[in-house]
């Protein structure tokens, strides 16, 4: 029997398109799937993307659940007698190092690179398998991950002067053409201060200044965003004492311990929950600060990273969440400025500033930061299958940081199939 979609050699990648058709046609989505199945929405991402094949029972299972007829368990069972193994195994090839992984990335970024009939660089598309348009936001981040990862930038001129053009009228970047805001300018800023240029930036943190008020000053996205920008351009100064204080006055008692909420305005249903992602974000942005010597609430800071690390280190904090950064505009209509918060990245981040940081608890961090790569790709992808830039930041960051202070660098790891 002939697989619907197959086509050549038969392999994981071949199962995983039928399966994904077959999901499509039954109407269901991964996570309820996943659900069913008792495994993570990542593990049949995993499958789907071709990076595992499931183990002869959970075939059987999806076939039935999914009405494939058999299609499915025959599809895998010529799967295995052309690899000759019988057991679940990662079957594309896995890189054995960082640095394998950063290569990989880094060719991936610049394959991205979208250009003009000139071949003049015009960034790059939030997302590298959809075509969402380049924004400033999204190209800033696919440079900074280019710089933390050495890899050669196509033109860093050409790139900054792009960049610098792509300004809003007045000053300012904007993320997905929604007017200048502060998030935006602060990763543009970043990433222009790591490609020199080509204008003197002073203006542009001017700017940002501006931007950073008003209900910006109650996210703590938004604030921990520029603050990580002002800790390393502008750490004494007045805007950046009145951004800490401001960060500051976000945390909410969750047992003794001061933590930062999920949200702080728009919240509907009561008060808000503790965020791991944010609660990170906030302690990563304050330790950054700290280290530039900064006297900015020093005792008060010290107080609010130790409290955050603390309660971090409670749990296992490892879930995504979402945050719409302005559920509506000022007609009251929805505006779609959502973001996905990389939790065991920022995470995995956040505990590696400490002091001693415990590294069993950021191994199982990392661990599960390795579940969303996917080699054939050879980037971090969301289990819907999106591929945004900035993934590829958080996971960077962290994964570099890692290696940076901890005596074995840590590598991939082939993720095993969830048994129930």
């Amino acid at each position: 029997m002939t697989a619907v979609g197959t086509s050549g050699s038969l392999n994981a990648e071949a199962f995983g398109r039928v399966l994904r058709e077959h999901r499509v046609r039954a109407g269901r989505t991964q996570q309820q799937l996943a659900d069913t199945l008792r495994v993570k929405r990542a593990t049949l991402s995993q499958w789907e993307t071709g990076r595992h094949l499931p183990s002869p029972g959970k075939v059987d299972h999806l076939d039935t659940l999914l009405g494939a007829r058999r299609a499915l368990v025959e599809l895998a069972a010529s799967i295995r007698g052309e690899v000759d193994d019988e057991v679940a195994a990662p079957v594309a090839p896995t890189p054995t190092t960082l640095r394998d992984v950063y290569q990989a990335l880094g060719r991936a970024i610049v394959d991205n690179l979208v250009v003009d009939g000139n071949g003049s660089p015009q960034g790059w598309t939030r997302d590298f398998r959809r075509d969402l348009g380049v924004t400033p936001l999204s190209s800033a981040y696919a440079i900074k991950t280019l710089a933390l990862i050495d890899a050669p930038y196509v033109d860093p001129h050409a790139l900054g002067t792009w960049l610098h053009g792509a300004q809003e009228r007045g000053g300012g970047w904007t993320s997905r053409g929604s007017g200048p805001r502060p998030e935006a300018t602060a990763v543009v800023i970043d990433a222009l201060s790591h490609i020199g240029g080509p204008k003197p930036l002073g203006p542009s943190l001017d700017v940002l200044e501006s931007l950073t008020s008003g209900p910006a000053r109650a996210n703590t996205f938004i604030l921990t965003s520029v603050l990580e920008v002002l800790a390393r351009m502008r750490p004494d100064s007045a805007f950046t004492r009145r951004t800490v204080r401001d960060l500051l006055a976000l945390r909410q008692a969750e047992g003794t311990l001061g933590v930062w909420p999920e949200k702080t305005s728009g919240a509907v249903g009561g008060r808000p929950r503790p965020s791991a992602a944010h609660t990170a974000r906030a302690v990563i942005a304050l330790r950054i600060l700290r280290a530039t010597g900064a006297a900015t609430d020093a005792d008060e800071v010290d107080e609010a990273v130790a409290a955050g690390t603390q309660w971090l280190l409670s749990g296992s904090h490892d879930d995504v969440i979402r945050e719409n950064l302005e559920p509506k505009d000022e007609h009251g209509r929805v505006r779609d400025l959502e973001i996905r918060h990389f939790t065991p990245a920022l995470v995995a981040r956040a505990l590696c500033l400490v002091e001693d940081p415990p590294w069993p608890r950021i191994q199982v961090l990392l661990d599960s930061l390795w579940s969303f790569y996917d080699a054939g790709l050879g980037l971090f992808v969301w289990p819907n299958g999106d591929v945004p830039i900035w993934l590829q930041y958080d996971a960077v960051t962290a994964t570099r940081l890692a290696a940076e202070r901890h005596a074995i660098v840590p590598q991939p790891r082939a993720v095993p199939d969830q048994q129930p």
